[in-house]
């Protein structure tokens, strides 16, 4: 028997506005240039997520599906940074490019030297954004456990703020990360008791998901602002 799905457009919304969020704190560090990939990745990530979640395969086929189509989105990602090729330029050769930038900078953070090339800080973030995203979107769908979802992207964002504390537009970011994940809280806790509530027979009253998220988000802000 299919094991049960939980798709729910609201949660799937709430989730990308989220992550959204949380790449916008990053963005707002400033930290390297062209960190605006992430949002795309994040964006992908999370709508590869979401499928995965809903289909049919086993978890370990998901991961192995999720690490391959990481492969393809972040290099293709990072190659259109290179900006002294043409547009044009085929992307056998951007992947050389960029393949001999990583090792380089890989080797001389190896050997403690100063490394100025952003390119494995932005290998690492990209790769961050999409493992985040996919494995948040798949642990909505897939389990419906809302702390898997907002954990690990919370935790990425706390450690972005307290490395770069001083950005006046930053802690809005922070913000807004933690309004949406907590309103994605509610909703998911809502739909797992709907579902026992349908299983009991009982009678739902209609507005009783309106009100619940009205209620979350009035504590939720409540909260960001202490």
């Amino acid at each position: 028997m299919r094991e049960r799905r939980w798709w729910d457009s609201t949660a799937a919304a709430l989730l990308m506005i989220a992550l959204l969020m949380a790449t916008g704190r990053l963005m707002a560090t400033e930290w390297v240039e062209h960190l605006n990939v992430v949002y795309t990745l994040v964006i992908l990530g999370t709508a590869a997520g979401l499928a995965l979640g809903q289909s049919t395969y086993h978890p370990a086929m998901v991961l192995l599906l999720g690490a391959t189509y990481g492969v393809f989105m972040v290099p293709w990602q990072l190659g259109q940074t290179i900006a002294h090729l043409s547009d044009d330029a085929l992307w056998g050769d951007r992947m050389v490019v960029l393949a001999g930038r990583l090792i380089h900078t890989l080797v001389r953070f190896v050997q403690q030297e100063p490394v100025h090339d952003p390119a494995l800080f932005l290998f690492a973030m990209a790769g961050l954004g999409w493992t985040l995203s996919v494995h948040a979107a798949y642990a909505l769908t897939r389990r419906a456990s809302p702390w898997r979802v907002i954990l690990p992207p919370g935790l990425a964002v706390l450690l972005i703020q307290t490395s770069d504390p001083y950005r006046a537009r930053g802690i809005w970011y922070l913000a807004g990360y933690f309004l949406f994940a907590l309103l994605l809280v509610a909703r998911v806790t809502f739909l797992r008791l709907r579902r026992d509530w349908e299983a009991d027979q009982a009678r739902i009253p209609p507005l009783v998901g309106l009100d619940l998220s009205y209620a979350m988000a009035g504590i939720a802000v409540v909260l960001i602002l202490l």
